[in-house]
C-alpha cells in the first residue's frame, strides 16, 4: 500500500539529477509545494500525528528546520546538492536507526556532490522546476523526521527505504564504499546461525546528534560474537537471524570487537576507527520472567511492535499495546483487543507475542542489568509509566 503512495510523491521528480546549481526561492511556489505534498503525505501519516504535521506544513517556518542544518555545516541553502544530501542523510539515518557523526555527514555530502558533478542531467531546468523538485525532497525529509520516533520503527524504516529507492538516493560510489568496508567483518560461519557463537550481549549509554541538530542519549545494545563480529541493536530473535543475509543487506550494523584486560576495543567497519570502551553493562535474558504493569518507550528512535503504539501493558501472561496521552492504560479493555493484545512467553532473549487474532510475532528481548522494570522489545526500550 505504501509503495504506491510513495511513488505518487516522487512521480514528477523520480529521476534525481546530478548537476550542482542554486536557485532563487519563490515563497508562493514554496507554499504550493508544501500544500501539494501534504495532500499526499497526510494519507500515510499516523492518525495521532496528523494535526501536528498539518500545522507544521501550514507554517511558513517549516523550511527553517532545513536551513538550520545547512547553516550549521556551512553549506549553501538553496542548492540542489545540499537539499539532496539533507534528504538522503535523514532517510539513511531513519533506515539504519542511528545518526551519522558530523564527519560522516560531511563525507556523505562530498560523495553526493561528486555523483552530481559526474553527469549533468538537470542541465536546463528552470528556476521553478529546481525549486519544486528539491524542496519537495526537503519537506519530505522533515516529515519523515517528524514521524520518526512516534510511529513503529519497522513502518518508518520501510517508508525511508521506499523514499530512498524512489529518489534513486543511493549512489554507486556510496554502495561500493560500503561493500568494501563490509569485508572487514568476518564471514566464517558455516551454519545459518548459532546461539553458541555469542560471547556476550552488552549495553552502553551513548550521546548522539542527529542531522537536525538534536542531541540525545540512547542505550545501545551490542551482540558480541566469539569470532570478533559485533551486531548492533538487534530487532528480530537472534536464533532466527540470518547472519550472512544481514551482513549483505545491513552492513552498517556489523562491526568488530576484541577485549583486552577490562577494555573492549570496538572498530567501526564503516569508518575504520577503533574506540576503547571501559564502561558497559551485561544485559540479562528473560527466561520464564513475567512482566506486570504499564510501560512506555523512551528511545528517540522508539515506537513499538504494533503500528502507532508507544505504550504496552502486561498482566502476568497477557499483553496489550495502546497509545495513551498519559496515565495508566485501561486494563479492563486493553487485553481484549483482537489485533493489539494477546498472550506472551519469554525464552532467553526472545519474546513471543501471540495475538488474539491468531497472529504470532517473535522479537529480540532483554532485561536491563539491574532492573526488572526496564526492558527491550525489538529495538524499543521500555520503562514504567508514571501514574
Amino acid at each position: 500500500m505504501y509503495r504506491y503512495l510513495i511513488s505518487i510523491i516522487f512521480f514528477f521528480f523520480v529521476a534525481i539529477t546530478n548537476a550542482q546549481s542554486g536557485y532563487v526561492p519563490n515563497e508562493k511556489t514554496r507554499k504550493e509545494i508544501k500544500s501539494k505534498l501534504w495532500n499526499t503525505l497526510e494519507r500515510i501519516t499516523p492518525p495521532e500525528l496528523r494535526n501536528s504535521m498539518r500545522t507544521a506544513f501550514s507554517s511558513e517556518n517549516l523550511f527553517n528546520e532545513y536551513e538550520k542544518v545547512s547553516t550549521k555545516f556551512g553549506l549553501p541553502t538553496h542548492d540542489i546538492i545540499t537539499e539532496k544530501s539533507f534528504f538522503t542523510i535523514i532517510c539513511e539515518e531513519v533506515k539504519q536507526g542511528s545518526s551519522y557523526s558530523d564527519s560522516e555527514i560531511q563525507n556523505r555530502y562530498t560523495t553526493i556532490k561528486t555523483s552530481f558533478e559526474t553527469t549533468r542531467t538537470d542541465y536546463g531546468l528552470t528556476n521553478t522546476q529546481k525549486q519544486k523538485k528539491y524542496e519537495t525532497l526537503v519537506f519530505t525529509a522533515i516529515w519523515l523526521n517528524g514521524i520518526h520516533g512516534k510511529a513503529a520503527p519497522d513502518l518508518v524504516e520501510k517508508i525511508a527505504e521506499q523514499l530512498l529507492t524512489a529518489a534513486n538516493a543511493t549512489t554507486t560510489a556510496a554502495s561500493g564504499k560500503e561493500k568494501t568496508k563490509a569485508k572487514t567483518v568476518s564471514t566464517d560461519y558455516t551454519v545459518r546461525n548459532s546461539m553458541n557463537d555469542i560471547a556476550d550481549i552488552i549495553m552502553r549509554t551513548q550521546t548522539f546528534n542527529n542531522v537536525s541538530g538534536m542531541t540525545y542519549q540512547k542505550n545501545v545494545v551490542y551482540v558480541l560474537y566469539k569470532n570478533g563480529d559485533v551486531f548492533k541493536d538487534p530487532y528480530e530473535p537472534l536464533e532466527s537471524l540470518d547472519i550472512e543475509k544481514s551482513k549483505r543487506e545491513k552492513p552498517n550494523k556489523w562491526h568488530r570487537w576484541e577485549k583486552r584486560n577490562n577494555t573492549i576495543y570496538y572498530t567501526n567497519s564503516k569508518s575504520g576507527k577503533t574506540y576503547d570502551w571501559d564502561k558497559w553493562y551485561t544485559v540479562r535474558n528473560g527466561d520464564n520472567y513475567s512482566l506486570n504493569g504499564n510501560f512506555q518507550t523512551i528511545d528517540p528512535y522508539g515506537g513499538a511492535v504494533v503500528t502507532n503504539a508507544s505504550t504496552v501493558s502486561f498482566d502476568n501472561k497477557r499483553f496489550g499495546w495502546k497509545t495513551v496521552k498519559g496515565g495508566a492504560t485501561n486494563a479492563s479493555a486493553v487485553y481484549l483487543k483482537k489485533d493489539s493484545a494477546g498472550t506472551y512467553t519469554i525464552q532467553g532473549h526472545t519474546i513471543t507475542l501471540t495475538y488474539n487474532n491468531g497472529v504470532k510475532e517473535k522479537r529480540f528481548f532483554l532485561l536491563y542489568p539491574k532492573s526488572d522494570k526496564h526492558f527491550v522489545i525489538g529495538r524499543s526500550h521500555f520503562v514504567p509509566m508514571k501514574n
